[in-house]
Formats: structure tokens, C-alpha cells, sequence
């Protein structure tokens, strides 16, 4: 068995470079939409069942359980549009700047925007995270309540 001998990789040229940073760029923005659409999609079926389940005239515990799971559904979706904007503006300021081709300033706004705005933009897609979370626990909870006998799980005292 004949070793292979490597050769020595020549480093890729400034345009290859670019190249190569706007596809990882490309692919890390890709993961995040379809990430937020799945989140999105999600927030909204919990909240369409939720509120296909909910009966007219029902009040009092469950009713309000309910409307507490619609309510966590709306703010993901409202945290998911906002992540979504912030996502916007980043990606059409720095096509200006591509455009423009200013590739020493697009370096400067991406290593500003991706502390800044990159942190914004997770804060909002965790909470989105977990407002849908806390949507589907709640529901959860009821049901699993709802279903459970409590008078067999407390223990019996001696009288």
C-alpha cells in the first residue's frame, strides 16, 4: 500500500475567499428561515387547534388555559416576524454594500451587524422558542390533569 503524498493546497485568492464566506453566509441564512418557518407553521397550528377545540360557550379554568395557549402562540409568531425583519434589514445593507463592492466595508458591517443585529435576532427566535413551548406545555398540562383521576394519587389518611 503506497502512501499518498499530499499536495500543497495553494491559498485561495481574495475573489475565492468572498466566494467562499457569501456561501456559508448563504447557507447559515438559509437554516435560519426554514428554522423560523418551522417555528412559524408550528405556532400557528397549536393556536388553529387550540381554538378549533375551544367550545362557545365554555368558561371559567379552561376557557382561560386556552386562551393563555393562543396568547403564547400569537407572541412566537409576533417574536418570528420580528426575527424575520431584523433578518431583512441585515441582509439588504449588506447587499448594498456587495453592490457597491466594498468588500473591506461589508467585512466591517458584517463583524458589527453579526454581534448586534445577530444577537437580536437569536433573543427573538428563542423567544419564540419558547413562547410556543409554554403553548404546547400548557395544553399538555390540562390534558394530562384532565385525564388524571386526582383523588387516587393523594394518600389516604388514617382516620
Amino acid at each position: 500500500m503506497a502512501e499518498q503524498t499530499k499536495t500543497p493546497e495553494k491559498p485561495l485568492s481574495d475573489e475565492q475567499q468572498w466566494q467562499l464566506a457569501l456561501a456559508y453566509l448563504r447557507r447559515g441564512e438559509t437554516s435560519a428561515h426554514v428554522l423560523r418557518a418551522v417555528l412559524f407553521f408550528a405556532a400557528v397550528a397549536v393556536a388553529a387547534m387550540v381554538l378549533f377545540q375551544m367550545r362557545a360557550g365554555e368558561l371559567g379554568q379552561a376557557f382561560l388555559v386556552n386562551v393563555a395557549s393562543v396568547v403564547f402562540s400569537l407572541v412566537a409568531i409576533f417574536c418570528l416576524v420580528k426575527s424575520w425583519q431584523l433578518q431583512k434589514e441585515k441582509a439588504i445593507e449588506r447587499f448594498k454594500l456587495f453592490k457597491a463592492k466594498d468588500h473591506d466595508a461589508a467585512a466591517i458591517y458584517d463583524g458589527v451587524t453579526n454581534q448586534l443585529r445577530g444577537l437580536q435576532t437569536r433573543f427573538w427566535d428563542w423567544l419564540a422558542f419558547w413562547a410556543l413551548a409554554c403553548a404546547i406545555l400548557v395544553q399538555l398540562a390540562v390534558r394530562v390533569t384532565a385525564a388524571v383521576p386526582v383523588a387516587p394519587l393523594l394518600p389516604t389518611l388514617p382516620m
